[in-house]
């Protein structure tokens, strides 16, 4: 099996920090991650698939606030006359902190992606096509998560 068909993504917190709840898990046997459901699954199986994709939602938005939050303690920090924002470094604390928001927000950006494309069909097309003013603030959070992990990665050095 290719490494990328043994990917699972899964959706869950593990602590109360808004920096871990995206992981991605490569041991299918494992019952510790078997016992895990992904989004993906949430939607496909839920009564109501447009709750499941709400929930996410907002649980990306908390974590483009927090990143949002630290790249501003990083702009006030870190940028005195550059016009590009300065990476921090490499074994620097920080460089752990803004890879473990890029990595979070960009799990839960992936988790979103991946159900949205396995699920779009059927229920949750209907329902978004329905709920125009829900679809619509998942398409900005969508846009702002992604444009924070940008931002985040442009505070990271190349070598991480």
């Amino acid at each position: 099996m290719s490494e990328r068909g043994r990917t699972r993504i899964s959706w869950h917190f593990t602590e109360d920090t808004v920096f871990s709840p995206g992981f991605w898990y490569r041991d299918w046997g494992d019952p510790v991650n078997e016992a895990i459901i992904t989004l993906t699954q949430a939607v496909s199986m839920a009564d109501t698939p447009m709750w499941c994709i709400h929930e996410h939602g907002l649980v990306l938005r908390r974590i483009v606030v927090a990143a949002e939050s630290l790249l501003d303690d990083l702009d006030q920090a870190l940028s005195h006359d550059f016009d590009e924002p300065r990476p921090v470094a490499a074994d620097s604390p920080l460089a752990g902190t803004v890879l473990a928001a890029y990595r979070s927000l960009h799990h839960a950006y992936i988790l979103l992606v991946d159900a949205l494309v396995e699920c779009r069909k059927g229920r949750l097309e209907r329902d978004l096509r329905a709920q125009r003013d829900e679809a619509a603030d998942l398409c900005l959070v969508m846009a702002d998560a992604y444009n924070t992990t940008l931002h985040l990665r442009r505070r990271l050095p190349d070598e991480i």
